[in-house]
């Protein structure tokens, strides 16, 4: 009878990536609603890539390139 988890095999360890993104824009009801069109821009753009996590650089140029926005990121992992 065993009361511990053999040390020969640990548990298995998920490691989740989460992306946190900062959008800076003025607060003003134009700007928020620009803000709101730039963010689904983001996440369509990020969508389109099957490997987002190594691709991050190529999005982020791409999101510049579509809105002239440059925006502020990092990543964690859990």
């Amino acid at each position: 009878m065993s009361i511990s988890p053999p040390l020969s095999s640990p548990p298995a360890v998920v490691v989740t990536t989460t992306a946190s993104f900062t959008l800076p824009f003025h607060d003003t009801h134009e700007e928020a609603v620009g803000g709101a069109q730039h963010a689904l821009q983001l996440i369509n753009i990020i969508d389109d890539n099957d490997n987002w996590e190594d691709s991050m650089d190529k999005i982020l140029d791409q999101f510049y390139r579509k809105t002239g926005r440059q925006l502020l990121y990092s990543l964690m992992f859990y």
